[in-house]
């Protein structure tokens, strides 16, 4: 079954691979954005430096938390294209890499979390071609890919780059414009760019 999304579509497994894997990513940037505002031990004050070693110009107080997030963010967000350099990379990688020590996950609840918040949606949708366990399971891959220093990446590109991207050709025309259509998301390694599993 394939379902229209957000400019795409996509097989069933796509996009509850998709919903777990951004749920368990806001999950624990929640966590650490807490951590950060306590600073209350070595490693977390440690991971702020390094941080704002990523900035200009130290950020406003007011501004601090928007500032920490926004750094945290970059290792997790989708590729815009491959690259070996990203600024300050070492130093946001190493931030992370404190933070997740810092923080407690309790992997059973963020599943259980994850599950109901696929399962509610795909309700809403009226999606009915899936099943629990395989929310459970993309729960489970998801928790253990954003926890994962630096974070693999599920997603599914709107443009199309050879490098990503197998073709299916019984569904693909060189000079169609039609969306993608996609069977299998693009899994990263990390931000950088670099293909754990091109996308179908």
């Amino acid at each position: 079954q394939l379902v229209s999304n957000c400019g795409i579509k996509q097989s069933m497994p796509c996009i509850v691979m998709q919903l777990a894997f951004d749920k368990c990513k806001e999950i624990v940037l929640e966590k650490m954005k807490f951590c950060l505002l306590k600073q209350d031990n070595h490693e977390v004050i440690k991971a702020i430096q390094l941080l704002n070693q990523c900035a200009n110009e130290v950020p406003a107080k007011e501004r601090l938390e928007s500032h920490l997030s926004d750094e945290l963010e970059v290792l997790i967000k989708e590729p815009e294209k491959k690259t070996d350099e990203l600024k300050f990379w070492d130093e946001r990688k190493c931030a992370f890499a404190l933070l997740l020590s810092c923080i407690v996950i309790y992997n059973k609840n963020v599943h259980r979390t994850v599950k109901c918040h696929i399962l509610r949606i795909l309700t809403k949708r009226n999606n009915i071609n899936y099943s629990k366990e395989m929310a459970e399971e993309a729960a489970k891959i998801s928790l253990d890919m954003i926890t994962l220093v630096p974070p693999a990446i599920v997603c599914q590109p709107k443009q199309y780059q050879e490098e990503w991207q197998d073709k299916r050709t019984t569904y693909w025309k060189e000079d169609s414009e039609i969306p993608l259509i996609y069977f299998r998301p693009v899994l990263f390694f990390s931000a950088l760019g670099h293909i754990g599993c091109k996308g179908e």
